[in-house]
């Protein structure tokens, strides 16, 4: 499958807010300090199930949820609520939970373990469209389509290196540096255990890389994903292309459809609020203007 050249980027990026937006938006605004970085995060949220499915590793590990959620200052309502949770409360969270690791010296990989409980059944509608597709690499070219409702704070790449697809994740600028490598972790896993799920565990060998040092969790990730290799140029699943035309079991032409509608319906709601965040965000550094802290257009 020949990738269309392109990241559909994640809407809760900051950076060139119109670029990051998919272009859809006629704005040159830059967001390059922390503090706007963590206004963006406090106005987004990320769907419920990633936040209850680290609570579900936490109770299956035997370790104390009432703990995690101390830790992280939140309470199971919040966890639970269907409106999301915001981008700096799950920050803590994914804190709490691997502070929890470490006390319990278990050496749980938490990102990938929390990535394999994510197969196509906790993504919805598009969840329902990877099931239905016909082929391995139409479901990829889904994933990479609709990215944007569920890939926050990364940017995911389908393209073709020669005889190889290769699959590539990026953190966006925003993401903290102390949960980085447990997002890449687990969107990792949780891509390489759908594709799995679609399609058999014999459908796409080949390498995962991640772009961070060897952790001291290693064996766990690759008892997991195979054969991976740390310390690389990026974050990527590198597979032959010869499986992607591989026809899938569940291919079902009107579920597809319908699944797509619903995905569309998403996306456009999606994009329509972060458009207001746009303004929103606009209209804060214009109100900072040639206020004490404010220069150059930055925050200090």
């Amino acid at each position: 499958m020949q990738g269309n050249g392109r990241h559909l980027r994640s809407l809760d990026m900051v950076g060139d807010a119109g670029h990051c937006l998919g272009g859809g938006f006629d704005t040159t605004l830059q967001l390059r300090t922390s503090r706007l970085s963590f206004l963006a995060m406090d106005l987004h949220t990320l769907p419920c199930v990633f936040a209850q499915t680290y609570l579900e590793l936490v109770s299956e590990l035997g370790w104390s949820r009432r703990d995690v959620l101390r830790q992280a200052g939140l309470t199971a309502r919040q966890v639970n609520a269907a409106s999301g949770m915001g981008l700096e409360a799950y920050r803590r969270l994914l804190l709490a939970v691997r502070d929890a690791a470490l006390r319990a010296g278990s050496g749980t990989a938490v990102g990938i373990e929390m990535g394999w409980r994510l197969p196509p059944t906790a993504f919805g509608p598009l969840g329902m469209a990877l099931l239905s597709s016909a082929t391995l690499g139409d479901a990829l070219a889904l994933t990479e389509k609709y990215w944007p409702l569920y890939g926050m704070g990364l940017t995911f790449l389908v393209r073709q290196e020669r005889d190889l697809c290769v699959l590539e994740f990026a953190a966006l600028p925003f993401v903290p540096p102390d949960v980085r490598d447990i997002v890449l972790e687990s969107v990792m896993a949780s891509i390489y255990r759908s594709t799995v799920a679609l399609a058999g565990v014999n459908a796409l060998r080949g390498q995962v890389w991640f772009d961070f040092p060897e952790p001291p969790h290693a064996a766990g990730a690759r008892r997991r994903l195979g054969d991976v290799r740390y310390g690389m140029p990026a974050t990527q699943w590198r597979v032959s292309s010869a499986g992607l035309d591989q026809p899938l079991p569940m291919a079902n032409a009107v579920s597809l459809r319908q699944a797509i509608a619903q995905c569309e319906l998403e996306l456009t709601q999606r994009l329509h609020t972060r458009a207001g965040l746009v303004s929103e965000v606009s209209r804060l550094l214009a109100l900072g203007v040639n206020r004490p802290g404010f220069c150059g257009g930055q925050l200090l």
